[in-house]
C-alpha cells in the first residue's frame, strides 16, 4: 500500500525527452555585477537528520554536495558574472581540460514546513546564493530554481516559480531535494523514503560528475541508477 504525503491541484504533465547537459558560458548570460567577497568561506559542517526524518538548515554558508560522493557539489562557472540566468553546475574532483567552476556557497533560507508521513514534517526553502570561492560576493535576491524538464537548473530571482524546494530524507543519510513547482502543478506525490514519489514529480540530478556539467531537474531514483540526486542535509 502507498503512502501519500501530499497531493495539489492536477493539472496534467508532459513528458519530455531529456536534453544533453550543456556548459554556460559567458556569452549566455545576463551580466550584473556582485560585490566581491574578501575571502571564501570555509564548508560549515552539518549533521544528518534522518533519525527524526525531518530535515533542517544547514550551518550557513554551506555547499550542497552528494551524499554519496562528498567531493562533487553545486557550483557555477567562475567565468562569468553571477547573475539571474546563471546556469548552476557540478563542482568536484573530476576536472574537464579547459572549465574552470566554483565552489557555490549556499544560505537555506525557510519558508515553511511541509506535512510528512505520520507526524514528520518537511523542510521547504530557498538555496539562497551566498557567494562562491571565485570571490563573488553574496546576493540575497538570487535562488536555484528551475521549472523545466529540459533546461538546466539556473540562478533565479529568490520567490519565482521553481525556486521553493522540499526536503525529503532517504534511508541514506541524506536528501532528495524535490522542486515544489512540480508538487503544485502536476499529479506528484512524494513518499518516503526520499526517491519513492508517484506522478511527475522533479528532484535535483546530476547526470554527470564531471566539473562544469549542469545540474538539471529528473524524476527522482533510487541510489546507484544513472542519476546522481541524493544530496546532503
Amino acid at each position: 500500500m502507498k503512502m501519500t504525503i501530499f497531493r495539489r491541484a492536477v493539472i496534467p504533465g508532459r513528458r519530455i525527452a531529456m536534453a544533453t547537459a550543456i556548459l554556460a558560458t559567458a556569452g549566455l548570460l545576463a551580466s550584473v555585477s556582485v560585490a566581491p567577497a574578501s575571502a571564501a568561506p570555509a564548508r560549515a559542517a552539518h549533521a544528518s537528520t534522518m533519525g527524526t526524518k525531518q530535515a533542517s538548515a544547514a550551518a550557513d554558508p554551506y555547499e550542497e554536495c552528494l551524499t554519496n560522493t562528498s567531493t562533487n557539489c553545486v557550483g557555477l562557472i567562475d567565468e562569468v558574472v553571477v547573475a539571474a540566468g546563471t546556469v548552476i553546475t557540478i563542482y568536484g574532483d573530476e576536472v574537464k581540460a579547459g572549465v574552470k567552476v566554483a565552489a557555490m556557497f549556499i544560505k537555506k533560507v525557510w519558508i515553511r514546513w511541509v506535512p510528512g508521513p505520520g507526524s514528520h514534517k518537511l523542510w521547504a526553502g530557498y538555496y539562497e546564493f551566498d557567494g562562491d570561492s571565485a570571490g563573488a560576493g553574496a546576493n540575497t535576491n538570487l535562488c536555484l530554481g528551475d521549472t523545466s524538464f529540459t533546461a538546466p537548473i539556473t540562478l533565479k530571482s529568490c520567490g519565482a516559480n521553481g525556486t521553493v524546494w522540499i526536503e525529503e530524507p532517504d534511508n541514506n543519510g541524506g536528501n532528495y531535494n524535490f522542486n515544489e513547482y512540480f508538487v503544485d502543478n502536476t499529479d506528484c506525490e512524494i513518499a518516503s523514503p526520499g526517491y519513492t514519489s508517484y506522478g511527475d514529480c522533479m528532484v535535483m540530478s546530476a547526470n554527470s560528475l564531471q566539473d562544469g556539467a549542469a545540474l538539471y531537474l529528473d524524476r527522482p531514483e533510487q541510489s546507484g541508477g544513472g542519476l546522481f540526486q541524493d544530496w546532503n542535509p
